[in-house]
């Protein structure tokens, strides 16, 4: 990811990022408009994120193909929050420490 960004970053002022989360294993994400067979885990979408989310030229983000009706355990919205926390968490909140992810999404998610 890292050398990625090197080349992406070269001679550019600014980065966005759309993420698809149709990318990530359909038993991990279920509730996309195309569930994808042989997708990156969870984890390594959110462990990617996590680099981007150290580029200062970061301008935005975007992130599609969540369709709740699809997923009535709410996996996928899950996936979601976690995957745009993994790159704006830290710009968005003063942080003593790390909240544990049901903390983290009980605060968010709140009915």
């Amino acid at each position: 990811m890292t050398r990625v960004l090197e080349y992406l970053l070269d001679g550019t002022g600014a980065l966005y990022v759309s993420i698809d989360i149709d990318v990530v294993n359909a038993s991990d994400a279920p509730a996309t408009s195309a569930p994808g067979y042989l997708g990156i885990p969870a984890r390594a979408l959110i462990e990617a994120l996590g680099v981007l989310a150290a580029v200062g030229t970061l301008a935005g983000i975007d992130l599609c193909e969540v369709n709740p009706e699809f997923d009535l355990s709410g996996r996928t919205e899950y996936r979601a929050v976690d995957a745009v926390l993994a790159i704006i968490g830290d710009r968005l909140f003063d942080r003593v420490g790390d909240l544990p992810p049901d903390q983290l999404r009980a605060v968010l998610l709140r009915p």
